[in-house]
């Protein structure tokens, strides 16, 4: 999978089609991880961002879901770059709710890539 993200690609749809329904906190952390390794289809970028923004606001969720979650916030946003502010506000928002050094560290480095990417368009 790491080396070959493209083997995903035939499953990618169902495996966020499932993602809501996984209540096993390592089986949602490992899809989300191969999720952030490929293209996410537009038919099924609404929902996964929804999905994701969620993820983050919810305490009782691991920070490697938090941390896969931002990834693929932020991968979507570069298929559609009008989703960018969006990112940032809620990433805002999380570091605010959240003290976790890691977290706060993760969120400050993708508003600096995000805010970078909206100057240069």
């Amino acid at each position: 999978m790491e080396q070959h993200p493209e083997v995903l690609l035939p499953w990618r749809e169902t495996i966020i089609g499932i993602l809501p329904r996984i209540r096993h906190g390592g089986k949602r952390r490992q899809l989300m991880r191969m999720l952030t390794r490929c293209e996410i289809p537009e038919s099924s970028a609404g929902m996964l961002f929804d999905y994701c923004q969620e993820r983050l606001f919810l305490s009782e969720e691991k920070v490697a879901v938090k941390v896969y979650a931002m990834d693929i916030l932020y991968n979507i946003s570069g298929q559609a770059p009008e989703l960018k502010q969006e990112v940032i506000q809620t990433l805002e928002q999380v570091a605010e709710q959240f003290q976790g050094a890691g977290i706060v560290a993760r969120i400050r480095k993708i508003i600096v890539r995000l805010r970078k990417e909206i100057h240069q368009r």
